[in-house]
């Protein structure tokens, strides 16, 4: 059985698993509507039964959800743009921010142990880090990623 994916206007309406044949018996609507997709394919990779990339065929750059856009020129997946300041990566087929941190600063040095992951700020146009203070007295700890120095900010 394969997964297919119900395309009406580049956008995914409906996913299921089933036998081609169906999709071209027109039971389920229109087949030109209905296009394979690969649980196992995500940012352009084929991954295997144990989760890692196997170097099989990378099926449509991603896996459709409901939701997803169809890129029929380049016969792919993705998913709908998260920020309009986000850039689509068309190696992975997927959104990137239009910034760079360098590997070795991806998070700050002094970054405490009860901390969470980086996020992107859409206002401010840059990484930031939000540390919850186990003190009530003391504000939350911000870490903001300062695209001139190349360096974090703690606020």
């Amino acid at each position: 059985m394969s997964h297919f994916a119900q395309v009406k206007n580049n956008i995914v309406v409906n996913v299921i698993k089933c036998e081609k044949d169906i999709i071209d018996s027109g039971i389920l609507g229109d087949p030109k509507e209905w296009i394979q997709t690969s649980y196992n394919t995500r940012n352009n990779i084929h991954y295997g039964q144990d989760g890692k990339p196997d170097g099989g065929i990378a099926l449509r750059g991603n896996f459709a959800g409901i939701g997803s856009i169809y890129d029929s020129e380049n016969d792919v997946f993705y998913l709908a743009k998260p920020f309009p300041s986000h850039i689509l990566d068309k190696n992975l087929w997927g959104w990137r921010e239009p910034i760079d941190l360098p590997f070795d600063k991806l998070l700050p040095n002094d970054l405490p142990e009860n901390s969470s992951d980086r996020f992107w700020n859409e206002e401010l146009l840059t990484f930031q880090i939000i540390i919850d203070s186990l003190d009530f007295s003391s504000p939350k700890i911000i870490y903001t990623w300062n695209v001139e120095t190349q360096n974090w900010d703690k606020n």
